[in-house]
């Protein structure tokens, strides 16, 4: 079996725009087996190929100083120590799309000479009719010698910049115009590429493109999108984590012919104390630890058969806030959301829900103090912090016979 190491990926390396690489430390490196410049397998929500080079002492106390801080809520003995890693920025924004400190597992590919990687002849990139009508011509004037060097998937989004005397033109046509701004680059997904059959494929300035024009869905950008079709079963969950103030109620599992959706709630009580009714200004040290400490989940789904569906997503909810004049505390309450992309295997008997870790997100504001006569002054929000409870909490749900949409 093919060895892995889980990272969490709280760190960015934006200076490498077209590069797909990861840089991690160089005993993890031995421990997987790669040398400087090998491909590795990188997977988040999904998954791409990277070449991996190790980080220097230089770089590790860099990305130290741009660590998030992060605050575990358990004993330290009990705390996990993820390595360090650092992804180029299209590595980023495609394996982990919107997701802030979320797990990247990094592995060598199996049974694959580092020497053989396979050169893309033709890159095949979705496009549709409409960017013709407002750039005429863009298709001629893309600079692919960027991207040479690179490694792309099948789905990859990536952004290809425009030759700059093309651009200008653009930009000189419409500047007279109340229009948005013409862009520096154009957004696509690779849709294929040659040869077939392949994982992932190097680009030389040998390698060919052409267009295919394919649907909104597939460009819509680096940020998930969810839309569930003709719903199956819903499977009630009906299970609850209590943490302090704090009770996370996970409520059921939408499955659908093409994904799933996990919904829960989340309801937070803080005490109001007395003195607060006398002065306006303790009110407002309530709100402030009230709004926003959102428990984000992180998620993970096993079946029976030994399939993993990790590739889930947050998609957001609604709540309020306000206090209880029957206990007096001041309540919040959230409805969440959680996508996934993968389709359920029809043959699973049982799956699992395991929610590997909880992360509630500080950030806290300094609220001006009440004023006679009132002033505008601005709310001011300070950096974030983060609070990881780490799991595992597990629920094992028994699953019924789809029922399909007619």
């Amino acid at each position: 079996m093919t060895e892995s190491v889980t990272f969490r990926a709280n760190t960015m390396r934006h200076d490498d725009k077209y590069n797909t690489l990861v840089r991690i430390e160089p005993e993890v490196m031995e421990k997987l087996g790669v040398k400087s410049g090998d491909v590795v397998r990188v997977t988040g929500k999904d998954s791409c190929a990277a070449f991996c080079f190790p980080l220097d002492e230089e770089e590790l106390e860099k990305i130290k100083l741009q660590d998030i801080q992060i605050e575990y809520l358990k004993e330290p003995d009990k705390k996990i120590d993820y390595p360090r890693i650092v992804l180029s920025s299209m590595v980023d924004r495609n394996v982990c799309p919107s997701r802030p400190l979320r797990f990247v597992r990094v592995e060598k590919f199996p049974e694959r000479p580092q020497n053989n990687i396979p050169q893309a002849t033709l890159v095949t990139l979705g496009t549709m009719e409409f960017p013709e009508k407002v750039m005429q011509h863009y298709k001629q004037n893309l600079d692919y010698s960027a991207f040479y060097g690179t490694l792309l998937s099948k789905n990859f989004k990536i952004h290809i910049p425009f030759f700059q005397e093309y651009l200008q033109q653009n930009q000189n046509k419409f500047s007279d115009k109340k229009l948005p701004p013409v862009p520096s680059s154009f957004s696509t997904v690779i849709v294929d590429a040659e040869p077939q059959n392949q994982e992932f494929w190097l680009v030389t300035e040998n390698t060919k493109f052409e267009f295919k024009n394919v649907s909104m869905n597939q460009l819509r950008g680096i940020i998930p999108q969810f839309e569930g079709i003709h719903l199956q079963q819903v499977i009630p969950i009906v299970k609850k984590i209590s943490i302090d103030n704090t009770q996370i109620m996970i409520a059921s599992l939408e499955v659908y012919e093409n994904s799933m959706r996990l919904k829960s709630y989340i309801q937070h009580r803080e005490k109001i104390p007395e003195k607060a009714f006398d002065d306006p200004s303790n009110l407002n040290e309530i709100t402030k630890r009230m709004n926003p400490d959102n428990p984000q989940l992180v998620v993970e789904l096993k079946d029976d058969l030994g399939n993993v569906y990790s590739d889930g997503f947050t998609m957001g909810g609604g709540g309020s806030s306000g206090p209880d004049p029957v206990t007096g505390d001041m309540v919040s309450e959230r409805d969440h959301d959680f996508g996934f992309n993968s389709v359920l295997n029809s043959a699973a008997k049982e799956i699992t829900v395991t929610i590997k870790e909880i992360h509630f997100v500080h950030r806290p504001t300094r609220m001006p103090k009440p004023a006679r006569p009132p002033q505008m002054t601005p709310i001011v929000a300070s950096d974030a912090k983060i609070s990881i409870l780490e799991g595992p909490w597990e629920f094992k749900m028994p699953l019924g016979s789809p029922q399909r949409s007619l």
